[in-house]
């Protein structure tokens, strides 16, 4: 339905519904849990391209009066086909406010290392294709490593998408991923 949302223009009060209704969840997690709860976002990129976007994300913030930083919205490269001096700008003005940002699915779009030194980005996500052939794939294996060494190199965390296995995360946590997300440790 995604698709379908952006071209109708209803994503944007769609995603902004999904990042007010995240940033409540949160609030209430916060009373179960002796520690800052951090959340993350996906941002369509349509919706990250919009006027007002930053704006919404800062009301959202400023209404919940929480730290920016406990925030990651995670964008996929194709932001940066659209209109990359846009999505540049975006990038700034969201980490100008304290956001913290995370490329999504890694290695299967327009994957440009150029991006990964432009970007003020955080976290790099490591998409699930190569995950799930982690075991019997010398080239998939080749390829995370090399992800997770360039992203710690640049000063960026890694998460590993797609986990299913106690045999993924062990590999991963061997090559050096700081998070791994999946089915192994929950079901969305």
């Amino acid at each position: 339905f995604i698709p379908f949302a952006e071209q109708s223009g209803q994503i944007i009060e769609l995603g902004r519904w999904v990042l007010e209704q995240a940033w409540s969840d949160r609030r209430a997690w916060k009373g179960l849990h002796a520690t800052e709860l951090g959340m993350s976002v996906n941002v369509s990129a349509h919706q990250f391209m919009s006027a007002g976007f930053v704006s919404t994300v800062a009301s959202v913030l400023d209404r919940a009066s929480t730290d920016p930083n406990l925030l990651t919205l995670e964008v996929t490269e194709s932001v940066f086909v659209r209109d990359e001096g846009r999505a540049l700008i975006v990038l700034a003005e969201l980490k100008d406010i304290g956001v913290r940002l995370a490329l999504d699915d890694f290695g299967t779009g327009y994957s440009s290392l150029g991006y990964l030194n432009a970007l003020p980005i955080d976290t790099i996500k490591v998409d699930q294709t190569f995950i799930g052939k982690l075991s019997h794939d010398a080239g998939s294996q080749t390829i995370v490593t090399a992800i997770i060494q360039l992203a710690h190199s640049l000063q960026m965390n890694v998460v590993a998408e797609g986990v299913e296995t106690v045999a993924q995360h062990r590999e991963l946590t061997r090559l050096g991923s700081d998070s791994c997300q999946g089915f192994y440790f929950a079901k969305p």
